[in-house]
């Protein structure tokens, strides 16, 4: 199976542009993903949540060292540092690249101050122990050490990687396991019902959205809108839940197939619906408010809550014509073979997907 593989490429930021473009670079000439500060160039606590949930989808954790150990966290770290600790906490397998003579670095990608050398100094020691490193000297020595590591190390440690398939093959293999759950009886879902009606479905929302203690995730298939629910004031009541939305692309290629398909026209992000709703919260708080956009049309409408629990439907407010709505509410059980586990990739796969996009359309 054809697989890519998400690197994570991490470093200080300004003094490093040019080093980190040609590992990029090569990285996708391997026909992988590079992810990094290029899409979240700021660096602060708040910023260092998604850097996290980035990372959280990376199969493998690259590090570039110049001479600058980096921004000061509230831990008394680099962000660098701090995305390091996080990769090994992990398990990433991470590929390391030092500079060779940091002394010789040119003042204006140094750190002047003594104590800052010091904390490059012993981060360069971490970094060693117990790990082999890489040692450059220039710039353009690195695509050629990054693809030799690389391979080796996907070589000798393989990931879990992601694969393109066609979105209606993997609807319908998840279509065909539920199916498979219920004939063969497992107990590993309950059912309720949604009745048929806008006003319900706001209340059904709020009611699960209620139970987080930690998180709510929610794949929205109905252009954002939520009937009956006031976001704003729903996100301040759970002031310790974070939401991560996920929408529709309107650019999204399904969506225009979907338009010529039924010769109608789909609003979607353009006014009327729940786009900007949720883009204003994401500004607002964004702490606690994360959003990403999907190429593609789920069949499900996914609300997951604390990471634990899944309630999946099809979409409830385009079920005109029945009474009600299945609602099936999966449970993480631990197994990774689990229908819970099926869907939560597919949720990966989605935001996953979104980012490659996201990427792909800045650099173009």
């Amino acid at each position: 199976m054809d697989k890519r593989y998400q690197i994570f490429v991490s470093s200080t930021y300004a003094d490093l542009k040019e080093e980190r473009s040609k590992v990029m670079q090569t990285i996708m000439e391997m026909d992988c993903i590079p992810a990094g500060m290029e899409l979240f160039p700021a660096s602060d606590e708040e910023q260092f949540e998604f850097i996290k949930r980035i990372i959280d989808d990376c199969d493998y954790y690259l590090l570039i060292i110049g001479g600058r150990y980096g921004s000061i966290t509230n831990e008394g770290i680099s962000f660098t540092e701090l995305e390091y600790d996080y990769a090994l906490s992990l398990g990433l397998k991470v590929i390391a690249f030092l500079h060779s003579e940091p002394n010789k670095i040119s003042v204006e990608k140094s750190d002047i101050d003594p104590a800052l050398r010091q904390r490059l100094q012993n981060f360069r020691d971490r970094i060693s122990t117990g790990r082999l490193v890489k040692f450059w000297k220039n710039a353009d020595e690195l695509p050629g050490l990054v693809a030799l590591s690389l391979t080796k190390t996907i070589k000798a440690y393989p990931a879990i990687g992601w694969v393109r398939a066609n979105k209606a093959t993997e609807i319908q293999n998840l279509k065909d396991s539920l199916q498979e759950l219920i004939k063969g009886g497992v107990q590993e879902l309950g059912i309720q019902e949604i009745k048929d009606s806008r006003k319900s479905y706001g209340n059904y929302f709020t009611q699960v959205a209620s139970q987080a203690k930690v998180s709510v995730e929610s794949v929205l298939v109905t252009g954002g809108f939520i009937p009956g629910v006031e976001l704003s004031e729903l996100i301040s009541e759970l002031s310790r839940v974070r939401f991560h939305f996920y929408l529709l692309d309107p650019a999204s290629s399904h969506l225009k197939q979907r338009e010529q398909d039924t010769k109608d026209k789909y609003p979607v992000g353009k006014g009327g619906d729940g786009y900007q709703d949720i883009i204003d919260l994401t500004k607002e708080i964004p702490e606690r408010v994360f959003l990403d956009y999907y190429d593609e049309y789920p069949f499900w409408h996914y609300v997951m809550i604390d990471n634990e629990t899944l309630y999946l439907s099809s979409n409830p407010l385009g079920a005109i014509g029945y009474s009600t709505s299945p609602v099936y509410i999966l449970k993480n059980n631990g197994n990774s073979k689990s229908l819970f586990e099926l869907h939560r990739e597919h949720l990966r796969v989605l935001s996953r997907n979104a980012e490659i996009r996201k990427t792909i359309l800045d650099n173009a």
